[in-house]
């Protein structure tokens, strides 16, 4: 009885970079996925007013996963992440953000935009 098996080389990085072709190029062809991405890029909104309503807990989860995902260079990550929802303490912190814009050397801002927060819920 004869038996075929099928063996596919492992294909160093260093391979690669010397000219060999990568073997799963499928996963970075996916237009769709692209397509959703810039939709998403394109219609982004800028918020100046908010709704009175708050932010589930769950959706900051969300987003800081993904901001702690985010590439930097070296992979140090340095940064750190502070969610506010007090609206005391967020208005305190956004006039201190207008008071030093005012003051400081070489601003030629009119008027600073607020603290940007999210301010919708995100789809199910």
């Amino acid at each position: 009885m004869l038996t075929v098996v099928e063996v596919k080389k492992e294909v160093s990085v260093k391979e690669r970079a010397m000219g060999e072709p990568a073997q799963d190029t499928a996963r970075f062809n996916q237009t769709d996925r692209y397509a959703a991405l810039m939709d998403v890029v394109r219609n982004r909104m800028t918020n100046r007013a908010f709704a009175p309503y708050s932010v589930p807990r769950e959706h900051f989860e969300m987003i800081l996963e993904a901001a702690r995902h985010a590439p930097s260079g070296a992979n140090a990550q340095p940064w750190h992440f502070i969610v506010v929802t007090d609206p005391a303490v967020k208005q305190t912190i956004g006039q201190c953000y207008v008071d030093e814009q005012q003051t400081a050397p070489g601003c030629t801002w009119v008027s600073p935009p607020p603290i940007t927060t999210v301010s919708r819920p995100l789809p199910a």
